[in-house]
């Protein structure tokens, strides 16, 4: 079984479903309907990868591996922005939501226009992964800074609520990060560096969360 396209396809599944639920409800709040952003970024992402062998007979490898980050690139940005809505956090930050939008900007620039984001594409294990260069790990710190960032948040907001409700919320953040370490399989393979099971097996971690997290943010949205 290709466990690295399957897992992919699968949190492409789910992240769909999830994510177009939250959003196309108008009824749901700011917060609500960021978490469903949220999924639809990762359902663009884990799409790219997990259909990277159609995609790449019909389309350049450079137009793939473009498309395939926009999404990723989004993951952690959108995160964070559901984040600020849901703690309550959207004006005292949103300097730094505006900043993070100016990196997003920067880094499309940087992979459209120059060889300096990211290069050819290169095959490992039969898999594709456009070729990091020189300034790609700014984008893994980019990554992990707003996407803890937005983490932090939450766990400080969890603090002030019930306890029944704090403890989902702190159920909701450990599986947060289980599925932020599964993702790093995509990145780390890129450098070559293959740590069982993390690789191949890493995106499975991603469908805990988006099933209980979405059992979470229903329960709060009925209150």
């Amino acid at each position: 079984m290709n466990h690295f396209t399957n897992s992919a396809f699968l949190a492409f599944v789910f992240s769909s479903v999830i994510g177009a639920y939250f959003v196309w409800q108008k009824k749901h709040s700011a917060a609500v309907r960021f978490f469903g952003f949220f999924w639809l970024t990762v359902a663009f992402w884990t799409y790219f990868v997990s259909n990277q062998f159609e995609l790449l007979a019909h389309m350049s490898g450079f137009w793939w591996g473009w498309f395939l980050h926009i999404g990723c690139m989004y993951v952690p940005l959108i995160y964070f922005h559901f984040a600020l809505h849901l703690t309550d956090h959207r004006k005292s930050h949103g300097l730094a939501l505006k900043i993070g939008y100016g990196i997003f900007g920067f880094f499309v620039l940087l992979n459209t226009y120059t060889n300096l984001f990211t290069s050819e594409i290169i095959f490992r294990d039969a898999y594709a992964y456009p070729k990091p260069a020189v300034l790609y790990p700014l984008y893994i710190v980019f990554f992990q800074v707003f996407g803890f960032w937005g983490a932090y948040l939450i766990f400080r907001w969890a603090g002030e609520l019930s306890k029944k409700i704090r403890q989902q919320a702190y159920l909701f953040l450990v599986l947060q990060f289980v599925a932020h370490v599964g993702a790093m399989d995509n990145y780390l393979i890129m450098y070559d560096i293959r740590w069982f099971p993390l690789y191949p097996y890493g995106l499975y971690l991603i469908l805990p969360f988006a099933i209980f997290g979405s059992k979470f943010i229903w329960n709060l949205k009925r209150g």
